[in-house]
Formats: structure tokens, C-alpha cells, sequence
């Protein structure tokens, strides 16, 4: 240690360091402080990451752009979308103004690809992936942002194999509803007003909700239709049941399946309820106004006819002139009608009857007034005649 003392002491440092430089580098760093010094009063975030770096940490700059996936879950960065659908995958940018955007994605069968998404001014960039044939992963990339990995899964959206009809008709139509082993195929349907009908379907697919629509256009009526369990306990069967009150109506199914997606087309149907009319009455004779004499015995003749059936003719009498009378009524039966019988397959019934005046008491100058009144079987939502 000594030896060494000695030996420096005579050593002359001038020969080694250059005044001038020593004093510029002095100079510079004085600068050079002040610059920092005053940067980190005007941005003391960036001198912290600054300070962070320069001993050797990897705390990321403040990034001038921000990309954001649209319509993704935030959480999971997932999405289902039907297969063979078209999809167009949205990203907007929250932060900055990238000029270009990529596209990275991978296809888990090992296909990979980059490609630049495409932009309408002052719109998100878009990718398109036409008839999807399967699930990927992606990220994006712009500016000096780069997002998280997303991940695009493809599921079969849900239909009905089948959907099948039983019929309940109105009571007094007497008509057998739909036996259980032999329904009817669902579809457009033709079914008298006041018609019950209950709708079975079969999906292919797990169901999470499903939703019937009845109603006429623009004015139907939501209703949740009942989820059960088919054959193999899965939970793909559905029904519902509603009556035919309008003359045209439609219906339509919407489904939602436990992989997220809704039936791709809509199951829509209409529905013709057939009216049940009032009986059609046509008078042969009289065949029109006419005089007649006191004691004139005039035939009448009348055809009724009915879509479903007639169930009762009769003719009713007044006098007016000197005197008004009640309505007086003379129900046609065996004797008059042709059938003899009333019916539901009876949908015409001739009938013939002698008016006889004289037992009316009208007097010259006087009228008798005749009326025919039939009806049919209807009693909803009231008599039918």
C-alpha cells in the first residue's frame, strides 16, 4: 500500500484528462439536468416510468393507442356464432387514430392468417369471415397497441325437426279433436274459429327459452312455451297451446338455445280461422210482396242451408193496419221439412208450410207480415240464427 502511495504521488494526472473536455462534459450534464429537472415537473408520470427503466425495469411508455373489441364478453373475450353464418368481427379505437389495423388469427384446425381490417371513415375497422366454418382465436394489432387474445366458437343454432298439431274443436261443433296417436302436421292452419290448438316440436338442439307469437300481424301476443324433456332426457321438446279467435292470424316460434344462439329463420305460419256463419235462408214462395184475400191459403216455400248444420226453421206472423199484433211463431218440423230431421250433417232443409189468413183475423186493408227466422248449432260466443 505504501509502495503504491509513492509511487502515485509523482504521477502527473494532467497528461491523462483534458481540462477542456472535462469542462464541456461538466457542462453538458448541468444542461442535461435541467432538462430532466424540468420534464419531470411538466410530466412526472413519465418520469417515474422513466426512473423505473433506466434501472432496469419494464414498465411500458404510455400507449398512444387503445383498441377495443366490440361486442365480445370483456370477461371471457368469447363469442358463439352459428356455423356457416356470416360474421363480421368490429374493433374500435378508443384511444389515438391508427392508421392500419391487423388481423391475427389462427383456426384451431392449424390454419393461420393476418390480414388488414378494413375501415369506413369515422367507423370501427371490420373483418368479415363469410358461411364461418369453425372456431378461431384472434388479436389485434395498430398503433402500438396489441389486445388480448379473443376466441370465436361456432355452435349449430337451433330448429325444429318437427313440430306437430292436435286439434280441440268447439263443443258444439260435436266434432272428435285430434287423437294423440295420429296428429296433425303443423304448419299454415285451416281450423274453425274457437279451435284449440296445441303445438309439440322437437329441437335439435339443448333449448334455454323459447317463445310463441300469436296473433294478427303486428298485434300478436308473446307467450313462453313449456321446455320438457324428450326421449333420450334432453331438454329439446316443447309445446304450447292457444285458440283460434281471428279470422287470419299468424304464429311464430322464436328459439333459444343453451349455446347462446336463436333459430337462424324465422318459424312463422298463419293461421285461417274459419267462421262458423249464420244460417242462409232463401224464400221461393211468396216471392215477394203481394195481396192476397181474407181467407187465402197461400203456400210457402223456403230452403235453409248451413256450413255445419241446420238446427231449428221457423216462420213468424203478424198483422199490422187496424190493429198491430204480437209476432206469432210456427216452428217447422217433421211434417214441413225435407229431411224430416234437424242435423248436424243436414246442411239443407227444404221446408213447406200452408199459410192459412183466416184464423189471422186481418181485415181488408190490413197486412200480415212474415218473417223467417233459422239457426245452427253455434253457442259461442253466442246463438248463431
Amino acid at each position: 500500500g505504501t509502495g503504491f502511495y509513492e509511487l502515485m504521488k509523482g504521477f502527473d494526472f494532467n497528461r491523462v484528462l483534458i481540462r477542456q473536455h472535462v469542462l464541456k462534459i461538466t457542462a453538458w450534464a448541468a444542461v442535461l439536468f435541467l432538462f430532466i429537472g424540468g420534464g419531470v415537473l411538466a410530466r412526472p408520470d413519465l418520469a417515474k416510468i422513466y426512473a423505473k427503466r433506466i434501472v432496469g425495469g419494464k414498465t411500458k411508455w404510455p400507449q398512444r393507442t387503445q383498441l377495443e373489441v366490440l361486442d365480445f364478453d370483456p370477461v371471457t373475450r368469447k363469442k358463439t356464432f352459428a356455423r356457416g353464418d356470416d360474421i363480421t368481427i368490429a374493433v374500435k379505437a378508443v384511444k389515438g387514430d391508427p392508421a392500419k389495423v391487423k388481423f391475427l388469427y389462427t383456426f384451431k384446425t392449424g390454419e393461420k392468417g393476418e390480414e388488414q381490417m378494413a375501415r369506413v371513415q369515422g367507423r370501427p375497422f371490420t373483418q368479415q369471415f363469410p358461411h364461418l366454418s369453425g372456431p378461431f382465436t384472434f388479436n389485434v394489432a395498430g398503433g402500438d397497441d396489441e389486445t388480448e387474445t379473443y376466441e370465436v366458437l361456432t355452435e349449430n343454432p337451433p330448429s325444429l325437426l318437427e313440430t306437430q298439431a292436435y286439434f280441440e274443436y268447439p263443443e258444439y261443433l260435436e266434432k272428435a279433436s285430434t287423437p294423440v296417436d295420429r296428429p296433425e302436421q303443423a304448419g299454415n292452419l285451416t281450423v274453425p274459429v274457437f279451435t284449440k290448438v296445441r303445438l309439440v316440436g322437437l329441437a335439435n338442439e339443448d333449448l334455454a327459452e323459447c317463445q310463441l307469437l300469436v296473433g294478427p300481424k303486428g298485434k300478436e301476443k308473446t307467450s313462453a312455451m313449456a321446455i320438457e324433456k324428450d326421449a333420450a332426457g334432453l331438454p329439446r321438446r316443447v309445446t304450447a297451446t292457444f285458440t283460434v279467435e281471428d279470422m287470419y292470424a299468424e304464429y311464430q316460434i322464436n328459439l333459444k338455445a343453451s349455446n347462446t344462439l336463436t333459430n337462424r329463420d324465422p318459424i312463422r305460419y298463419s293461421i285461417k280461422g274459419v267462421p262458423d256463419l249464420k244460417p242462409v235462408i232463401q224464400v221461393f214462395e211468396p216471392a215477394g210482396d203481394e195481396t192476397i184475400t181474407e181467407v187465402c191459403k197461400r203456400p210457402i216455400q223456403i230452403i235453409t242451408s248451413d256450413d255445419n248444420g241446420v238446427a231449428k226453421v221457423s216462420m213468424q206472423v203478424r198483422v199490422t193496419g187496424s190493429k198491430t199484433t204480437e209476432w206469432k211463431a210456427t216452428d217447422f218440423g217433421p211434417d214441413q221439412n225435407r229431411p224430416r230431421e234437424y242435423g248436424r250433417q243436414g246442411a239443407k232443409v227444404k221446408s213447406d208450410f200452408i199459410l192459412e189468413v183466416q184464423p189471422l183475423g186481418a181485415k181488408e186493408g190490413d197486412f200480415v207480415e212474415i218473417r223467417f227466422v233459422a239457426r245452427d248449432y253455434r253457442t259461442l260466443p253466442e246463438a248463431n240464427e
